[in-house]
């Protein structure tokens, strides 16, 4: 990996040399609108819980946090603050965590 400016050069440098920061920025922030549009979508039977005793923000809260962790990356990268790097990989993996659980339960009550 070549060295710009005496440090490693980001993977997002690397896979579109020219964009500038704020232009991911702004990519990012579509894409977490359309998460949130999707989230807000959700039939709220699909968000009901069989059990009444998990508090409300298992429910809502917990599908909600990759579209936040999105949304804020997003602000900080149109900011030009390279923590919105990090933001986005922990994005990336609350998103595959809470679908492989969806996926989990989905397969848990199928079986029933």
């Amino acid at each position: 990996m070549r060295r710009a400016s005496g440090r490693p050069r980001l993977l997002s440098e690397c896979l579109v040399p020219a964009q500038q920061r704020w232009v991911l920025g702004i990519e990012v922030l579509v894409v977490a609108a359309v998460l949130w549009l999707i989230w807000l979508r959700v039939p709220a039977e699909v968000r009901a819980d069989p059990q009444p005793s998990r508090p409300a923000a298992a429910r809502y809260g917990v599908p909600a946090v990759a579209p936040a962790l999105f949304t804020i990356g997003g602000a900080f990268l149109l900011a030009s603050l390279e923590a919105g790097f990090a933001l986005l990989a922990a994005a990336s993996l609350a998103a595959i965590i809470a679908g492989l659980l969806f996926a989990w339960v989905a397969l848990v009550e199928i079986l029933r």
